[in-house]
């Protein structure tokens, strides 16, 4: 069974899965940025080269990145969102995580 947990930024990448909102392929959520920092944009790197721009409802699985002690860092994109149903694609990419990453 999944358990799910909303941690506050400072225990972000601490283990587990992270899932992280992005509005762009720039990341900007904070504890990331310093992880990538980190590990020398090793982060951003793989960002750039799987294409993820963050367009609403994309989705980008990183197995451990460095700089963290994270078994998986997924993120998903929220570019435009701005109305509920922007938001729903952004919930139901979420939704679908645990039967995608059980899958392969």
């Amino acid at each position: 069974m999944v358990r799910t947990e909303l941690l506050p930024p400072s225990e972000l990448l601490q283990t587990g899965i992270a899932v992280v909102l992005q509005d762009g392929a720039r990341l900007t959520c904070p504890p990331l940025v310093a992880a990538d920092q980190k590990c020398g944009g090793l982060i951003a790197r793989a960002v750039a080269a799987a294409g993820f721009d963050g367009r609403n409802g994309e989705v980008l699985p990183i197995p451990a990145p460095a700089g963290t002690t994270l078994d998986m860092l997924i993120l998903v994109g929220a570019r435009g969102a701005s109305k509920p149903l922007d938001f729903r694609k952004c919930g139901a990419a979420i939704a679908v995580l645990p039967q995608v990453l059980n899958a392969g």
